[in-house]
Formats: C-alpha cells, structure tokens, sequence
C-alpha cells in the first residue's frame, strides 16, 4: 500500500471552482452525487456491501471491491467506472479499463492524468458545438411549428371556401326555385295567351274558308255577274 501522503494527489481531484459554486474533494473518478460514501475520515464500504477497506486503499491501483467501486480513478478493477466532470460540458462515466491508456476519453482530459498522453480541455468547444445542434434543433422545431401552423392554416381556409361554396351553392338553388315560383304564373299566363291566340288563328281561318265558299256559291248563282241574284238565276236555267 502506498503511503497516504502519496495517494492523495491521486485520491483528490479538485474540479474547476466555479463563481459562487461549492469546492466539492472526492477522490478521483467519483461523481458528485456519489461524495458521500467516500469519506476520508472512516473506512470505505465497497458499493454493493461485499466489503469494507482502509480509506487508504481507494485508487491504490488494487481491486479491493468486487464491484470495483474502491478503484474509480485507476484501471485495476475490470469493472470499475470513471467519473469525468467534464466542466462546461455534460458529465460521463467511462470503464475505468480506459483511464491513462493514452486515449483522451473525457473531454477535460481527467482520464489520462498519469499516462503522459498528451490531452487539452475541448469541453468548451464540445459545449460550443452542441450550443449549436441545440440551435439547430430549436430552428428545426420552430420550423416544423411553423409548417404545422401554416398547414392548420390552410386546412381552416380550404374548409372556409367549402362552407362558402356551399352557402353560394344554397343561396343560387334558393333564388332559382324564388325564380321559378315567380315566373310560373307568367308561364301560365302565356301559354293561356297563346292557346286562345291560335283558336282565334283557328276561328277566323274557319271564318275564311266559309266566306270563300259563300262567294263561290254566290258566283255560281249570279249567272250574269252583276252582283245580284235574281229570282230567275235562283231557278237556274229553263
């Protein structure tokens, strides 16, 4: 076991302190939400209660917990987790297989603090780029808002001009059958006009007809032409 005055700088990490933010030390590899069960004033119980150790063995590089929970900031437990803090970004927990293995896993480059790889803080950057998906997002989802209000709108205006549609529809068969109620008396009044016009075409041609033979008659009868008939005409010849 390492003495404690030497693990310290590898039990302790000491997150960037924040305007008005609390200075939180925990040992390295150990989220916040989970300081509490690591306090060095008594000895630690591993997480899933299979033992309880000396303070002194959390991240001493050996596999005490069979959860691995006594090992955060070291890779000697296969099934440890690493906490990375991540400032400014979002917090991640990775296997803790991949602290100081020379690949920089978390983006304030606490992963590889022994390895000497060398790792730069792009949690800043990493928060700038998904400042911008989130934008993009926001403008996706405020367009997509808009298409719904626009097709809403255009699905209210279609079934506007269909309700006027058909209150035109009913108003022209309204003013047709008012139409059609006011000229049938005049119809009538025609077809009647024209019923008595042709009989009075019918009685004077019948009129005619019986003049025409009534000068026939009167022709043959006037023997002499002279526009009388004698008493002797109406006997006819001797």
């Amino acid at each position: 076991m390492l003495p404690l005055l030497l693990l310290l700088p590898v039990l302790l990490l000491v997150p960037p302190v924040l305007p008005g933010a609390v200075e939180v030390t925990r040992p390295r590899g150990v989220s916040l939400s989970n300081h509490h069960f690591y306090e060095a004033s008594k000895p630690f119980t591993c997480l899933d209660g299979s033992a309880t150790i000396a303070f002194a063995w959390v991240n001493d590089d050996y596999c005490d917990c069979r959860d691995g929970s006594d090992e955060p900031g070291t890779a000697a437990c296969p099934n440890g987790r690493f906490h990375c803090t991540n400032a400014g970004y979002r917090p991640q927990n990775i296997p803790s297989a991949h602290v100081n293995d020379g690949v920089c896993d978390c983006c304030d480059a606490t992963d590889e603090y022994n390895s000497g790889a060398a790792c730069e803080n792009t949690c800043k950057s990493w928060a700038g780029e998904r400042e911008a998906l989130q934008r993009r997002a926001e403008v996706a989802r405020e367009g997509f808002r808009i298409k719904q209000r626009l097709a809403q709108e255009a699905a209210a205006g279609r079934q506007e001009k269909q309700e006027a549609r058909r209150g035109l529809e009913q108003r022209v068969g309204t003013l047709r059958a008012a139409k059609e109620a006011a000229e049938g008396p005049e119809r009538a009044a025609k077809e009647e006009h024209r019923r008595r016009w042709e009989a009075e075409q019918r009685a004077a041609a019948a009129a005619a007809a019986e003049a025409a033979q009534a000068d026939e008659a009167f022709a043959e009868l006037d023997a002499d032409g002279d526009g009388w008939v004698t008493a002797a005409e109406l006997r006819g010849p001797p």
